[in-house]
């Protein structure tokens, strides 16, 4: 009966160690397959900027919880994109006409402070700057 207790000692102070390493090993093995879509995932959306917003990250196609997080991120870039493209439109119409009344108003400027010289230029016969 001794024996068969330091055997089952002896075995136990080897194999509990040996298979939690195991364990551990194959635990993390897996962690990393389990969270390898995730990691995709996260530097396809970090490759996008205000200047690609028209990229989108890629679907798997297997209808998981990931996939539905992936769908919805992809509709929140596409209402970000018609944002911003409506802003980027929007500053481009307000330049426009922002520049037509500016330039009437500095050529009526210019009009305006080239006038007295050309006066007192005709006046001495001088010719005008």
């Amino acid at each position: 009966m001794d024996a068969a207790l330091a055997r089952y000692r002896d075995l136990l102070l080897w194999s509990v160690p040996v298979a939690l390493l195991v364990a551990g090993a194959a635990s993390w093995w897996l962690s990393e397959f389990a969270l390898l879509p995730l990691s995709r995932v996260a530097a396809a959306a970090q490759e996008i900027d205000v200047r690609t917003l028209e990229r989108r990250l890629p679907v798997r196609g297997v209808a998981d919880e990931l996939d539905q997080v992936v769908d919805a991120f992809n509709g929140t870039l596409a209402r970000l994109d018609r944002a911003v493209g409506e802003m980027r439109q929007f500053s481009a119409a307000l330049a426009h006409e922002l520049r037509t009344p500016l330039a009437a108003l500095r050529g009526e400027i210019e009009l305006a402070r080239g006038l007295p010289d050309r006066a007192r230029h005709c006046e001495t016969g001088l010719p005008a700057r």
